[in-house]
């Protein structure tokens, strides 16, 4: 799916491939798990939030980021992300957007999932299976 499926994003969030306000970028996430870090400067000037950003990065206290969802079907933006632990389910995000992919049969979805999930665990989305994948213009390298 990389470099393909969150076309999408173009299209349906007018954002040049960036996570929505409203959808992704709300009051509930910050820069850093938008995977925005690349918009940070700590050494530039005042800004609001300055201090919060700064205490993320030096104590590592980052608790979730954003991915991408392939899903076997569609999904509703605000439903839990469960991840299968085997004998229970634990929530570990929700999913923020949701749109037909490019082909046809194609379900692509954006939510914030918690620090200690990984590329390629298998996900649910209410009863639909979804698997995490990166989000190619995305960056969540330590600043």
């Amino acid at each position: 799916m990389p470099g393909r499926g969150f076309e999408f994003l173009k299209v349906t969030h007018k954002h040049h491939r960036r996570p929505a306000p409203g959808k992704e970028l709300t009051k509930d996430y910050n820069v850093l798990e938008a995977g925005l870090s690349m918009a940070v400067h700590l050494d530039k000037g005042c800004y609001k939030g300055q201090e919060t950003i700064s205490r993320l990065i030096t104590y590592n206290g980052v608790k979730q980021r954003l991915w991408g969802i392939k899903l076997s079907g569609q999904a509703a933006p605000g439903t839990s992300i469960m991840l299968d632990g085997k004998k229970i389910f634990e929530q570990v995000g929700v999913l923020t957007s949701y749109v037909l992919g490019r082909r046809d049969g194609d379900h692509v979805g954006l939510g914030y999932a918690k620090r200690h999930v990984s590329q390629a665990d298998e996900v649910f989305i209410g009863d639909v299976k979804g698997t995490l994948v990166d989000v190619p213009f995305l960056s969540y390298t330590k600043l």
